[in-house]
């Protein structure tokens, strides 16, 4: 994982930092000895130690190198993951409002039904009111020639 990567690239980091700093004081004791003219064998010269230290420390250089490399590689992956994950979501949204969508559809088909329901509705009680005024007409036109017949057949 990204954390366990960084872990470890921190944990290199600081022995490589250590390695380097007892070198440096091997070094600066061989350059304090040289300046001095000690007497003695293999003033100045590497001791085993010295070469092992250095070995170590170019060992340690080398293995972050790699510990860096690494690190990168987990962040790329976690990225791609993360992106994955995102992506997968906003799918998972997409196809979420897309159901919404419909079922919004659907209700506006059955609004709209119900208001074609209600226009003719509406057009059917404006004929109906207009045949209603005719039959009241007629009615009326009834009532007046039954009027009239009896008139007229009082009259005879």
């Amino acid at each position: 994982t990204a954390a366990n990567a960084r872990s470890d690239l921190s944990r290199k980091r600081k022995e490589l930092t250590s390695a380097q700093g007892e070198l440096q004081g091997v070094e600066a004791r061989r350059r304090d000895a040289v300046a001095m003219g000690s007497q003695g064998g293999g003033v100045g010269s590497a001791s085993a130690a010295d070469i092992s230290l250095a070995a170590r420390v170019q060992r340690l250089r080398n293995e972050l190198s790699e510990a860096e490399v690494q690190f990168e590689d987990v962040k790329e992956a976690s990225r791609a993951r993360d992106f994955r994950e995102e992506q997968r979501e906003a799918n998972a949204k997409i196809v979420s409002l897309k159901s919404q969508q419909g079922d919004l559809l659907d209700e506006l088909k059955r609004a709209n039904e119900r208001g074609a329901a209600f226009s003719n509705l509406a057009h059917l009680q404006q004929s109906l009111a207009a045949k209603e005024k005719d039959i009241r007409q007629a009615l009326a036109n009834n009532k007046d020639a039954i009027a009239t017949l009896c008139s007229d057949s009082d009259e005879l």
